[in-house]
């Protein structure tokens, strides 16, 4: 009797698919309409990790945490003591601390990789241009507090703002430069 009780339940459990913290393994979106960050949660020979911000770099660039399992759910250690990862009863959100994270799949993990490249890219011709029109302005001797100064610097701001706002159609830049001298 016991032998047949047992069986049926790991056939239940088997047929329930995953279970446990194998919930919690896939991409998850924070919830947050400053920026796009998206979170892997993985499984790798019996650990589990989260990486924290796989679209970022530099300062922004993915961490990775490991997690630790108890009683079927992930909690990460903070250092001061341990923090659970709940999950919805759907299993498509996922709250930690006081931050949502919605899961999304593959598909929509590369679209806003992508974006943030696509980001990072404009940034960096952003500053190259910034930092070359200071330079040659400068270099001829005009003073930062003249017209022609702000105008000029202006006029690169003005060129970018417009491309920052025509990419970020598609979706939030997780970084966009302050463009001083149109504040001016």
């Amino acid at each position: 009797m016991k032998r047949t009780a047992l069986t049926v339940l790991v056939l239940m459990l088997a047929a329930c698919g995953k279970g446990g913290a194998d919930r919690y393994v896939g991409y998850w979106q924070l919830q947050d309409p400053d920026k796009s960050v998206v979170t892997e949660i993985k499984k790798e020979n019996g650990n589990y990790f989260a990486v924290e911000n796989i679209a970022g770099s530099g300062k922004r660039a993915a961490q990775q945490h490991v997690l630790s399992e108890k009683d079927g759910e992930l909690v990460v250690n903070t250092g001061v003591g341990d923090l659970p990862l709940k999950l919805s009863d759907d299993g498509n959100t996922l709250f930690l601390g006081k931050g949502t994270l919605r899961r999304i799949d593959a598909a929509t993990k590369d679209k806003i990789v992508a974006h943030e490249e696509k980001c990072r890219s404009l940034n960096d011709d952003f500053q190259a241009e910034y930092n070359g029109k200071r330079n040659q302005m400068t270099n001829a001797g005009v003073s930062i507090t003249t017209e022609e100064y702000k105008q000029g610097m202006a006029e690169v701001e003005r060129k970018y703002a417009a491309q920052f706002a025509e990419l970020q159609k598609d979706g939030k830049c997780n970084f966009v430069p302050g463009f001083h001298y149109l504040d001016k």
